[in-house]
Formats: structure tokens, sequence, C-alpha cells
């Protein structure tokens, strides 16, 4: 609810949201998928186009086997879409232009190549028992493999 006088909150307003796949996008090097420089060319038409906010898919290092939402690395680019540098132009150039920026991610959503899987399955392949602190399992745990049902101290897995 809205007094007068007061500003709204972020869940009150009526914001142009715009979802775009770089992939898809203008493609500046001709590869064949667009990238974050196609999508900074055409920076000035999504601000004609009245957009608030672009929600952007991920665009993480990954083998794409899921669109990207399979991210091999959080901290890395995919090198189809650009640089880390394109990428900050991109960003600035959004701001630049009063729009928001919100990125797709799904950190409990990553690729069988990502350093948690390969430590997960490492520790289920290697029958180790894994001691938790505090109730918290280490990170490694996180990702539930395939591999072999690891033994952790005080819980009982089940498939």
């Amino acid at each position: 609810m809205q007094f007068q006088g007061q500003e709204r909150t972020w869940c009150e307003r009526r914001d142009t949201v715009s979802n775009i796949s770089a992939e898809s996008f203008e493609d500046t090097d001709g590869d064949g998928f667009g990238d974050f420089k196609g999508v900074i060319e055409q920076l000035d038409y999504i601000e004609r186009l009245g957009v608030d906010i672009v929600w952007m898919n991920p665009f993480f290092a990954s083998p794409m086997i899921d669109n990207g939402y399979d991210a091999a690395d959080y901290r890395a680019i995919h090198p189809r879409y650009g640089t880390m540098e394109d990428f900050k132009a991109m960003l600035d150039g959004f701001h630049e232009r009063g729009i928001k920026f919100v990125l797709d991610v799904v950190v409990n959503h990553s690729s069988n190549q990502h350093e948690w899987f390969l430590e997960a399955s490492h520790l289920a392949t290697a029958n180790t028992t894994i001691t938790t602190t505090g109730g918290l399992l280490k990170k490694a745990t996180l990702h539930a493999t395939a591999f072999s049902t690891p033994k952790v101290a005080g819980i009982t897995w089940k498939r």
C-alpha cells in the first residue's frame, strides 16, 4: 500500500523488464552467437524501448549442455560472449542509461565440470566419510552425485 508522498517499494514499482539472452542477440564477431558487444551496440535501442531493468540469462564458462545454466565456473565468462572487459562495458552502458541489471544465477545447478562437483565426486568415489561442523556440510558435499552414496557422519543418504 502506498500513501501520498511515499515512495514505492521495489515490489510495488511498475518497471519494464526485458530478458536478454546474449547468445541470441547481435553477433559482432561472426561466430553465429550473439555477444556482449552486440548488446553494447544496441544499448540506445534498448533504452528507447523504455526498458528499466534487463534480466540476462547466464553467460558463465560452461560446457553449454543446459544453455549456460550448467556453470563450470561462476567467476569466468564463456568465450563466445566476450571478455570480462566486454561485460563491464555492457554493464556500465546499462547503468549510464539508468537501466538496472539482473543476472539469472542458479548456484545449486552447475556443471559436472565445476570444481565443487569434481571435489564432491572425488570424495564420493573415494568412499570417504565426511564429518560435519556445526551441522553444516563442507562445500564439496553440496552436490549429490550418482557415483556412490557418500557416508556423512550423522546423516543417512538414500536414493
